[in-house]
């Protein structure tokens, strides 16, 4: 009877927390502006303490944002995405900064260039893990930046202009004099030389151009493999959808006893490759797009937790064989 009532109540958690991930996983992710969202991921019935998010910073140049920090505290936050408007990057963008006071953190994420003609919102998906016996939390803070205010007289110097200045300097090109009017076109720019300025101040970024060139090379590899142009369904994601499925398979197939053994093994050999599989799919636009996807793995999660507990070890029935 204590196994019997040991197993129901760990097939009532699994299932609660499943469904819980996948409700969380399919619902909309939108957000008002400056808001901070914080709910537990595992288990789903544990407390997450409070966040505070502050001093969200933009850098502005040219009118177009080029990065931002903010601030959050506790430190054991750790940022997993980002986005932009409609523009999504994933925590290879995010750096984790020291701001000398204790149990604060100061991340600064990298983004391309996003004009701000008009406001736009910028969230930060963040991720906390304290360590066993501690619940895991998920906080998604939300901000919006623009439109830059006076950027009216400011941004059009930066891009009218110029094309406006350079056709008046075409003529004399053919001699070797226009370098002058170009000397005299710096001038000219002299105003806007804090508008070159802002390149060398990105070049202060945490990451090389190469190493930002070869990440968004990656990033836009993974956005084309999450496309489901060969078919109705995405490539990389069926891919991961068939992994998972077997390795439920296997798990269930040769039921390890050192799995077996409590329920809390039981429950990280589910649901760590589930929320795991969740957050790819997460930091991906196109990858969103598929919302089969999580439903998927829910499903495979609650056959593979079925046929864990499906047969029951009995003892042999037949009967030893008597000779006269």
């Amino acid at each position: 009877m204590d196994t019997r009532a040991h197993s129901r109540k760990t097939s009532a958690w699994v299932v609660s927390s499943l469904l819980a991930i996948g409700l969380a996983a399919v619902a909309p992710t939108s957000a008002l502006a400056d808001t901070v969202q914080t709910l537990p991921i595992l288990p789903v019935t544990g407390q997450c303490n409070a966040v505070s998010v502050t001093n969200f910073t933009p850098y502005i140049y040219d009118g177009e944002l080029h990065s931002f920090d903010i601030t959050v505290r506790p430190s054991s936050y750790v940022g997993i995405a980002a986005s932009v408007g409609d523009r999504s990057y994933p925590f290879s963008q995010i750096t984790r900064l020291g701001t000398g006071v204790a149990e604060e953190v100061r991340m600064h994420v990298d983004v391309a260039r996003m004009p701000l003609g008009r406001a736009v919102d910028v969230s930060v998906t963040m991720l906390e893990g304290r360590g066993v016996g501690h619940t895991v939390c998920m906080t998604v803070a939300t901000f919006t930046v623009g439109p830059v205010s006076g950027a009216s007289a400011y941004v059009p110097p930066s891009a009218p202009s110029v094309p406006a200045s350079q056709p008046a300097a075409q003529p004399p090109a053919p001699t070797p004099t226009p370098p002058p009017p170009s000397v005299s076109d710096s001038d000219e720019n002299g105003d806007g030389a804090a508008t070159s300025i802002p390149p060398t101040a990105t070049g202060t970024n945490v990451f090389p151009p190469d190493a930002v060139t070869l990440l968004s090379s990656m990033r836009d590899r993974f956005e084309s493999w999450c496309e489901a142009s060969a078919g109705p369904v995405s490539p990389l994601l069926g891919l991961l959808a068939l992994l998972y499925a077997l390795g439920m398979g296997a798990l269930a197939y040769w039921k390890p006893k050192e799995v077996l053994a409590s329920q809390g093994r039981v429950a990280a050999a589910i649901l760590v490759p589930l929320v795991l599989l969740l957050l790819v799919w997460l930091s991906f636009e196109t990858c969103r797009e598929e919302r089969w996807f999580p439903l998927a793995l829910i499903v495979i999660a609650a056959l593979g937790y079925a046929a864990l507990y499906w047969k029951k070890d009995t003892p042999s029935s037949s009967l030893p064989m008597v000779l006269p």
